[in-house]
């Protein structure tokens, strides 16, 4: 039997023990059994454990099986964002590189479901729709104590399907876009809401913006477990849930929301008022990607735009852009452009 759990290099978090029991918490006294006697294996296991680990997390499998991931919680003062690790896999193809998918990259998000579509289907690589995609989230919460914070384990067959009605849920929005300029000296590129990876809503819901948009602060977000559960449409995500997430959403991102739309329902410049200059690329950025994000929770509680573009609601809404564009002509006929400081 092991007498203890050998060390692991966990990419990002260092060298980290397996498996641990400490005899000073309080809790270990019910069973009389502390470190590896509480979890009993053979040598062998142990080694194949470590190695197992390590090569899962080796330095080129980085963007592979596993990455870096900001945390729910907000960096604090002088100090970096605390980062998790996230580490990912389908066992029966695990150099398929699938961690950009699920933290860093809507387009790796889209191609992953058309490439698990292909291996499932497939005649020359084939794949049982019933195989699993393994995910996994560590935390270091001090020198010696590593978590794992969120386990999950779904079917290629529910995968594919959850993505793709994902990816249909991020297009339940309006036609718009925005200018964002990429390199200083290159002219801005339109860009229009996106596919949201489970990453990115951690990242996108740690912002929180005031001043009418043109100012934001980090606060706790959604965590990635929240986040992959809401991509994956767990069974755990009852409409009370969805309807949380929504008003956290629109606490966060209406401020941004309405200061840029104020900004385009203008359409000309004003000495006194903000312009789209004064928002920052990257706030373009989590606008567009609020749209996506709201317009994702309203489709999973069945509130979809091609339905509700004949609501009173909606109709309302055209007839009063209607009178804010009328308003707009009058004031730059009459006024010498001055316009009130908000639009209906």
């Amino acid at each position: 039997m092991a007498s203890t759990f050998p060390k692991a290099r966990m990419g990002s978090l260092g060298p980290t023990v397996l498996f641990s029991r400490n005899e000073d918490i309080p809790s270990a006294h019910r069973y009389g059994v502390f470190d590896a006697a509480s979890m009993p294996v053979g040598t062998k296991i142990a080694s194949e454990l470590q190695a197992a680990v390590e090569e899962l997390v080796s330095s080129d499998r980085e963007q592979k099986t596993w990455t870096k991931i900001p945390s729910e919680k907000p960096k604090k003062k002088n100090k970096p964002s605390p980062l998790d690790l996230l580490v990912c896999y389908i066992p029966a193809v695990p150099d398929l590189e699938i961690v950009n998918a699920l933290a860093l990259s809507e387009a790796s998000f889209e191609a992953l479901g058309h490439r698990i579509a292909e291996l499932t289907t497939g005649t020359n690589t084939y794949i049982p729709a019933s195989e699993r995609i393994d995910v996994f989230i560590f935390r270091r919460i001090d020198k010696g104590n590593v978590k794992t914070i969120f386990s999950s384990s779904v079917t290629l067959a529910a995968f594919q399907a959850a993505a793709a009605l994902w990816q249909h849920a991020c297009r339940n929005t309006p036609v718009v876009s925005l200018l964002i300029p990429v390199k200083k000296g290159d002219a801005a590129i339109a860009y229009t809401p996106r596919t949201l990876t489970p990453g990115q809503i951690v990242r996108l819901t740690r912002q929180a913006y005031h001043h009418d948009g043109l100012e934001s602060y980090e606060a706790s977000g959604l965590s990635f477990a929240e986040s992959f559960s809401l991509v994956m449409r767990n069974q755990a995500n009852s409409e009370a849930t969805v309807r949380r997430i929504l008003r956290l959403a629109l606490a966060r991102f209406s401020p941004l929301l309405i200061g840029i739309g104020h900004v385009r329902s203008r359409q000309f410049k004003s000495p006194s008022k903000p312009d789209m200059e004064e928002f920052k690329p990257g706030s373009r950025r989590d606008a567009l990607d609020a749209i996506s994000l709201i317009g994702a929770l309203l489709f999973q509680l069945d509130i979809k735009i091609t339905k509700d573009m004949n609501t009173p609601a909606y109709l309302l809404g055209q007839l009063l852009a209607g009178a804010d564009l009328l308003h707009r002509g009058y004031c730059l006929d009459v006024r010498g452009g001055s316009l009130p400081p908000k639009l209906i």
